[in-house]
């Protein structure tokens, strides 16, 4: 049911991830972040009330927007949910271009004395040309160094 799917979701996604990222990243500014909607009583409420209102007519947080009506706009209550993106493709084409290009590239790298180097150089200019959108490749051929150096061979990356 619902319910229960929220529950497990409470119960292990949101404080093994989000509460805890979101704590590390609001102390890393400075910012005491609070949690209004965990407040216990108010938590308890909403697991006690039944799955199939929580969803009404298949529209999310239906019964929240529905308790607010009241006290929003409806242009607050319908405005289309924004997500915020992380900008890694262009991270790779300029400010960490260098440490890419050196890390997969260089000759005491792991991944150099393995793969071919012309096909890792091209690669990377593909992407940094915006020929192709490469960052995904290029993260993961990175972590592997990385890795590599940190754990195996006992060097800081």
């Amino acid at each position: 049911s619902l319910n229960r799917l929220l529950f497990l979701d409470m119960r292990c996604g949101l404080a093994d991830n989000l509460l805890m990222f979101g704590d590390k990243m609001s102390m890393a500014a400075s910012v005491e972040a609070r949690v209004p909607f965990l407040d216990l009583e108010l938590v308890r409420t909403v697991e006690a009330i039944p799955g199939r209102l929580k969803l009404e007519g298949g529209r999310p947080k239906a019964l929240m927007k529905d308790v607010v009506r009241s006290w929003l706009p409806e242009s607050v209550l319908d405005k289309k949910k924004l997500g915020f993106e992380i900008p890694e493709a262009k991270w790779f084409q300029t400010s960490l271009s260098p440490f890419v290009r050196e890390s997969l590239l260089s000759s005491d790298g792991h991944l150099a004395s393995i793969l071919d180097r012309q096909a890792v150089s091209k690669l990377l200019d593909d992407h940094a040309a915006g020929r192709q959108n490469l960052w995904r490749q290029i993260f993961a051929l990175l972590s592997i160094e990385m890795v590599y150096r940190q754990f195996l061979r006992g060097t800081k990356p």
